[in-house]
């Protein structure tokens, strides 16, 4: 890439800097030109992101004249960076868009909070050192938290500002060598070559000098910033504040959490991760993240086919995607460990795949939901029904994102889940017998985790968009307004591409990233129509199923036609029942179900007032006003969960500023 290239996207944070600034002071009537503007740069960006992944040029860096005395911040664009910079930008023109078109210009955070957080972003994934990016987390963090309501859940901002400001001194410590930059030999994972040599003397800084005296503190350091960097991404088991974010912020908030934080929060997973490995970490290191991240897969899916409300159920959807890119991530330092460049190649493959697929299709319904609150007046499952008639565009533009998440062919999710299921099948035969276990059951995690995915799809097509509407307000609910559909139908129409055509994705927008990050061995990634595993294996063709499925459907539809012997006289979820009387409008409640009982309930931590600690069994909620003898009330337990989740964040505050303490002496 040029150096005007990365000096233009410097000159657009800037833009969208003191656009946010500013949009808060304007006028009503100028604030909706001032987020066209912005949507503009955020675009301009995403097209510079884009040709540099193209163009394939060289790395470039540009050193800024502030910084502390001993280290001068120093910005850079890498094909990693450049891919994840292309999200951002991508998600963040579709967050401003949307919340211009469809939110009221008279508030005055409609635009403030929202571009703050994406030049915070931006600010975050160009950086060279931990200093700058954990700045750019940190001011994304709280223009977030800025944008949520200030008289419901106090106690969840906060702990999205105290998660972000823990993640920010964690990473600001760890310094240069955290991003894998000049400090690493580059011979694991070749980040020598992504970053670039811009903090002098880094070989003797950060995690390298505290490798040089004892490995324990560099063994602390690295574990601490997966801590940070995983409970940013909503890795099990910092996840469940990510899950209930979205219900105390709007939807352009919650949007930029999930489609745009998050993903850059797997972006500093992979970099810590590549600094250890470059060290000489051991294999379990990525055996650790498999497991977290199979356990984030099933969790976040087990969640979405429980949640009753539309803005939680793309969360949790958020959290298994996370998880599919922590076992991409942990096959890939696993792979790289024991010399297997093929199946890193895989594993980065299906990471990179399911983070877009977070990027877009999550993207889609964050912004969906807010759409539904406004025009259908609730999110919760039990009061929705009969969207599709009244909103079609957006039950398409919502069953198209929930296509590219859940693991059906020839969807962008099955993609993913298909490439780390091959990588995980290569360790497979390569690996001791106890290696192998953990092998089988990650790609049993990933089997489970899809299927609760589509029972959670499910569960939301057919309770809030098919059947009966179950309110007056939701009988009258009117579509996205026609100024804001291109948003969703131009990000669902992308995840569909991508599914369909993930070998060209793949090549053209992380194809150079995998080859330096897989060691720079062998050819890198050529465009294809086919995903193959290994060199002379059967791949997997998307465009091939999407022909067989459609010639599926065309002969079931003619042979139902053929078959048919009369009309219906009334709808279809009306069968086995009688017709409602006159004085239920909207019919018989008892004939279309709310969604429950689809998964029980996960197990939870209950303490007595004795002091035991009793795991109950799988089984449903409590009814409410009935509290089990001998527990604690959950509100009570809420808030001491609330209370020790807050002390581990200053426990590992403080076994950070030790570990800095350490390498001072």
């Amino acid at each position: 890439m040029t150096d005007p290239v990365l000096a233009l996207l410097v000159v657009i944070i800037l833009v969208l800097f003191v656009l946010g600034a500013v949009s808060a002071a304007l006028p009503a009537t100028v604030r909706q030109a001032t987020g066209f503007v912005a949507a503009g740069a955020s675009g301009f960006g995403a097209l510079l992101a884009l040709l540099s992944l193209t163009l394939a040029a060289t790395d470039a860096t540009l050193e800024l004249p502030i910084g502390p005395p001993s280290l001068a911040f120093t910005l850079a664009c890498d094909p990693l960076s450049g891919f994840f910079l292309l999200l951002l930008f991508l998600t963040g023109t579709a967050a401003i868009v949307f919340a211009t078109e469809t939110e009221p210009a008279s508030d005055p955070a409609t635009l403030s909070g929202p571009v703050i957080c994406i030049a915070g972003l931006a600010l975050a994934l160009l950086a060279t050192d931990g200093i700058l990016l954990g700045l750019g987390v940190a001011v994304a963090s709280l223009a977030l938290w800025a944008t949520g309501e200030p008289n419901r859940a106090r106690g969840m901002q906060l702990s999205i500002g105290l998660l972000a400001a823990g993640a920010m001194v964690i990473v600001s410590a760890l310094g240069a060598s955290t991003l894998g930059l000049a400090s690493l030999d580059g011979s694991v994972l070749g980040l020598s070559t992504l970053g670039v040599s811009t903090l002098g003397g880094a070989s003797g800084s950060g995690l390298v000098r505290l490798a040089d005296r004892s490995s324990l503190p560099t063994h602390l350091a690295f574990a601490l910033a997966l801590v940070a960097a995983g409970a940013l991404a909503g890795l099990a088991p910092l996840h469940r504040w990510l899950v209930l974010a979205p219900t105390v912020m709007p939807a352009r908030a919650g949007t930029l959490l999930c489609g745009a934080m998050v993903p850059v929060a797997v972006y500093c997973l992979l970099r810590t991760v590549a600094s250890g490995a470059g060290m000489g970490f051991a294999p379990w290191w990525g055996a650790l993240l498999m497991a977290l991240g199979a356990v984030s897969a099933v969790v976040g899916a087990w969640i979405a086919a429980r949640e009753p409300t539309l803005a939680t159920i793309p969360a949790a959807l958020s959290c298994r995607q996370t998880g599919l890119a922590a076992i991409g991530i942990g096959l890939t330092l696993f792979a790289l460990a024991t010399d297997l460049p093929s199946m890193a190649r895989l594993a980065l493959g299906g990471m990179f795949l399911a983070v877009v697929g977070q990027a877009l299709c999550v993207t889609v319904l964050m912004l969906v939901s807010g759409a539904v609150l406004r025009s259908a007046g609730s999110l919760r499952l039990d009061r929705l029904g009969g969207l599709i008639h009244r909103m079609p565009l957006t039950a398409s533009c919502v069953m198209a994102a929930l296509f590219g998440l859940v693991a059906l062919p020839p969807g962008l999710g099955f993609a993913a889940s298909w490439l780390l299921i091959q990588a995980a099948l290569a360790g497979l035969r390569s690996t001791s017998a106890p290696t192998q276990i953990l092998f089988v059951g990650l790609i049993a995690g990933i089997a489970l985790s899809a299927a609760l995915a589509l029972a959670a799809a499910v569960r939301l097509i057919g309770v809030a968009f098919l059947g009966r509407p179950r309110m007056p307000r939701s009988s009258v609910a009117e579509d996205i307004p026609r100024p804001a559909r291109p948003v969703p139908l131009v990000l669902a129409g992308l995840s569909l591409c991508v599914g369909l055509l993930p070998g060209i994705a793949l090549a053209f927008l992380a194809g150079p990233a995998i080859h330096r990050l897989s060691g720079g061995r062998g050819e890198p990634i050529r465009a294809s129509l086919a995903l193959l595993p290994l060199e002379g294996e059967a791949g997997y063709v998307p465009l091939v199923i999407l022909a067989l499925l459609a010639l599926g459907a065309a002969a079931t539809i003619a042979v139902l036609r053929r078959l048919s012997v009369h009309q219906r006289d009334g709808p279809a979820w009306q069968d086995g029942f009688a017709r409602a009387p006159a004085w239920l409008p909207f019919g018989d409640p008892l004939t279309q179900t709310d969604g429950r009982g689809f998964v029980p309930d996960l197990p939870s931590v209950r303490i007595s007032r004795g002091g035991r600690i009793r795991l109950p069994r799988l089984a449903g909620r409590v009814q409410p006003g009935r509290v089990p003898a001998g527990s604690v009330p959950s509100g009570s337990m809420r808030g001491r969960l609330a209370t020790a989740g807050h002390a581990v964040l200053a426990l590992v505050v403080g076994l950070l500023m030790l570990v800095v303490w350490i390498e001072a002496l």
